[in-house]
This record gives C-alpha cells, sequence and structure tokens, in this order.
C-alpha cells in the first residue's frame, strides 16, 4: 500500500496547525510501517487530503484509481484547512470547494462526533464519515532540557516567576478573545498568551498591535509562534484553556496533556465523546468556574488531572493514530476482507 498525504500551503503558512496534522499523519505511517509518498508519479493507492483547496487535485487522482480520504474540521483555526464559513444565521456552511471535495470523497475523517453532526447540519451527503483522532507526538513533549523549556518565556520576555495560561484559535474569534480579557482583567499576577491565526496570511505587527491595544496588558494576542516556541510555551504553562466552539483544538489539548500541562476547558469543547468522558481535564461551566481554577491553581491548590491527561495522550499516541488509518485505508482497499494481526 502506497499512500501520499498531499497538503502544502506553501513556506508563509507551513506552521499552523495543518502542518502539525500532516507531521502527525505521515509519522504514524511510517510508524505503522505503512508506505508514504511524495507526488502521484509514485502512483499512490490512497491520496489523503488536509485542505479544500485540494478539490481539483483530488478530481485528478480518481482519475488515476487511487481512492480520495480527506481529513477535515481538525484545524478550522488553519486559514488553508478551513472547511466552514459562517452564514447570515451564524449557523456553519459548507463552502463549495470544501463541499465538493467532501461528497466526492471515498472518506472523510473528523476529529469528534459533534464534527460527523455540523458536517450533517452543512449539507454533507456522504455516508463515509469516520471519527479518527488527530493523535499526538509523545517523542516531541519528552523533554528535560530546562534550556528548551525557557525558550517561550525568553521570547516573550516573561519573568520566570510569572506565570501564564496559554490558549489558541483565530485571531477573529471576538468572543475567545472577551474571555481571554476578562480573566486577565480578574487575575492580574498572571499572564494570558492567546496564540492565533489570522483569516488570511500571517498576521502583521500593525495588526497584531491594533488587537492589543484592546485588551489588559497581561492578555499578549500573538501569531502562531515557531514550533520550538509553542512546544516550550505548552511546558511552562500553568494551564491549557479551551473553549466551547465549532473549532476542533483536540489536537492542542492533547499535546498539553503529553506534555503533563493542565487542560481546563470552559463549556464542552469540540472534542471526541471518548476524551470528552476521559479524567484528563477539567469542564467548567461558567467563566466564574474558570477563574477560580486557574486562581487556584496559580495557588498550587486544586485538581491538576496531569497524570489522567498523560494517560488520555498516551491511548492517542502516533502508534495509535497508525493502527487507525491503516484499518480504514485498507477497509477502502480491500472492502470485506476481515483484519489479521
Amino acid at each position: 500500500m502506497k499512500v501520499l498525504i498531499d497538503f502544502a500551503p506553501g513556506p508563509r503558512l507551513d506552521r499552523y496547525v495543518g502542518t502539525r496534522l500532516r507531521k502527525n499523519l505521515k509519522g504514524a505511517l511510517e510508524l505503522s510501517g505503512t508506505n508514504w509518498v511524495e507526488s502521484m508519479f509514485a502512483e499512490p493507492d490512497i491520496v489523503h487530503y488536509l485542505s479544500p483547496e485540494d478539490e481539483g487535485k483530488a478530481n485528478e487522482a480518481h482519475q488515476e484509481g487511487a481512492k480520495v480520504v480527506v481529513s477535515a474540521l481538525y484545524s478550522e483555526a488553519d486559514q488553508v484547512t478551513r472547511f466552514l464559513s459562517r452564514g447570515n444565521d451564524g449557523f456553519p456552511l459548507l463552502k463549495g470547494k470544501a463541499e465538493r471535495l467532501l461528497e466526492g470523497a471515498d472518506l472523510v475523517l473528523v476529529p469528534s462526533e459533534k464534527c460527523v453532526s455540523i458536517l450533517r447540519e452543512a449539507g454533507l451527503n456522504n455516508p463515509s464519515v469516520q471519527v479518527l483522532t488527530p493523535g499526538v507526538n509523545l517523542a516531541r513533549f519528552d523533554v528535560h532540557s530546562d534550556i528548551e523549556k525557557s525558550i517561550f518565556r525568553r521570547y516573550f520576555r516573561l519573568e520566570p516567576e510569572i506565570p501564564y495560561c496559554l490558549s489558541s484559535g483565530s485571531l477573529e474569534d471576538e468572543k475567545r478573545i472577551a474571555i481571554l480579557s476578562e480573566l486577565a482583567s480578574a487575575l492580574p499576577s498572571l499572564n494570558f498568551y492567546y496564540l492565533g491565526v489570522p483569516r488570511k496570511g500571517p498576521a502583521n505587527h500593525r495588526y497584531l498591535k491594533r488587537k492589543n491595544k484592546k485588551t489588559p496588558r497581561n492578555l499578549v494576542i500573538s501569531d502562531i509562534v515557531e514550533d520550538d516556541v509553542y512546544r516550550s510555551g505548552v511546558f511552562g504553562a500553568l494551564a491549557y484553556l479551551s473553549f466551547a466552539s465549532n473549532d476542533s483544538d483536540e489536537m492542542m489539548a492533547l499535546e498539553a496533556m503529553a506534555a503533563k500541562t493542565t487542560v481546563l476547558a470552559l463549556g464542552t469543547p469540540n472534542w471526541s465523546n471518548a476524551l470528552l468522558e476521559g479524567k484528563g481535564h477539567r469542564l467548567l461551566k461558567d467563566l466564574d468556574g474558570l477563574q477560580k481554577a486557574i486562581s487556584s491553581l496559580s495557588r498550587g491548590r486544586g485538581s491538576k488531572t496531569i497524570i489522567e491527561g498523560y494517560r488520555e495522550a498516551k491511548a492517542r499516541s502516533l502508534e495509535e493514530l497508525g493502527t487507525g488509518l491503516l484499518a480504514l485505508y485498507r477497509g477502502l482497499l480491500y472492502p470485506g476482507r476481515k483484519e489479521t494481526r
């Protein structure tokens, strides 16, 4: 079996969440002993796409006899892998290219059961939709160097004694930024960092300056940082903060769990049911509850859930992702054949 993971957003955009998903998929294939190839010239059996911009490529892959798999709604904050837009009523809609790509796919993968419902409500009729974890590269967070762990603080010039919370998403998500602003105002002894993705292109300095002028001084809104800085930030954070929305940040939550960092969620985030039902995080019903949880953590109190969180991450390692991918790929190529081990 030969598989092509086709995702090339270009050098300026090749550091957002879609890129991390591509790395996870390729790493999972390597660990499962499955060959991945770099172009259609290698005549892949399966071509796996992450972006609605690849609708034309998917049509060509079908003409070449390959099966087409699409990962959707794993990284809606990433401008290249965004499948949904918003209607006038605020409900999610599938973009034209996204709808055509998903309807024509042999298999659509999504990160959660809620995402299946979102696609159905947006009008998707393709019956072949499966839930599959985005996976987490545990080795990437097996870091013991204090120098590596301090990169984030040095990058943002943050003093070692100041605790901080980390979150990520779209820079256009004003509701999420407003919630973080309230938290920052209520907890002035802590810093908050929101690493976001703009709607088009990398965020420039002027754009970010305007955003930061409207928020408390202890809330920093930034474009997504380079991988080593982000990883360091996850390690050093008091907590990773997640929020209920149509976007799924399950990959980032799993990375925080892999780094043994507390994960706090306001409302019910768009994660898989299995992860939501686990004990590796805390779900808070309202902003007051989230504020109290963060305050308790900053005083060394409260349930950190880090041991259970690591177990959740381990259960969704790249090895586990590879096993799931391989089974789904084989199901496409050899329908009706029973899996043997």
